[in-house]
């Protein structure tokens, strides 16, 4: 009972997060709230009874709160296990720890994000004074192309929900997202571009 308002909070942040055409996400986020707040309404049935003296029912009563937050909770993990609700979109392709092939050097223009692909994972480079910087180009919030949005002072910002990170290291400097993006070193060589993921 006392951990249900800042548990919702962040459930509706998360289902707010989620692509507003994407109904099937978010008919079982529905579902998934309603569930819980029917096992609030339950579990503080259940303890009133207690308080009252009917322990029999008190205990009925915590039991179905319990089957009907089982089903809640069975909910909430097919939101984040199967539509990827609230996971770190960069944790399955974080990119290698190898100098590893990006882009050609020529297409790296001054002050212009470009996306590149170095191996499994998205890349996003950015020069700035001759320097280039990468970061992981899919945001680890809902998945956007971080290469689509604008860069102020060495920050880029998510086109899609807003979030910012440092260009320089990665670093997460506003939310939505919760987690920074995984940064890179970043080399020029024989007119190529080449990254490898910081450790």
């Amino acid at each position: 009972i006392a951990a249900y308002g800042p548990t919702a909070l962040t459930g509706v942040t998360d289902w707010a997060d989620t692509e507003p055409g994407n109904d099937p996400v978010r008919r079982v986020g529905l579902l998934h709230a309603g569930s819980n707040s029917v096992a609030l309404a339950l579990y503080t049935a259940s303890l009133r009874a207690r308080r009252r003296g009917d322990r029999g029912r008190g205990v009925a009563l915590g039991l179905a709160g319990a089957g009907v937050l089982t089903a809640g909770g069975f909910l909430g993990g097919h939101l984040s296990y199967a539509h990827g609700v609230g996971v770190d979109q960069t944790a399955f392709d974080p990119g290698s720890t190898e100098w590893t092939d990006a882009l050609a050097v020529s297409e790296v223009r001054e002050g212009e994000p470009v996306a590149a692909q170095a191996g499994d994972a998205p890349v996003l480079l950015y020069r700035s004074q001759g320097t280039i910087a990468a970061i992981h180009d899919r945001c680890s919030h809902r998945g956007c192309s971080l290469a689509g949005g604008e860069v102020e002072a060495g920050v880029v910002e998510c086109p899609c929900h807003g979030s910012r990170f440092r260009l320089s290291d990665g670093q997460l400097v506003r939310g939505p997202a919760t987690v920074p993006q995984p940064a890179f070193d970043a080399r020029e060589r024989d007119g190529r571009v080449e990254v490898r993921r910081r450790t």
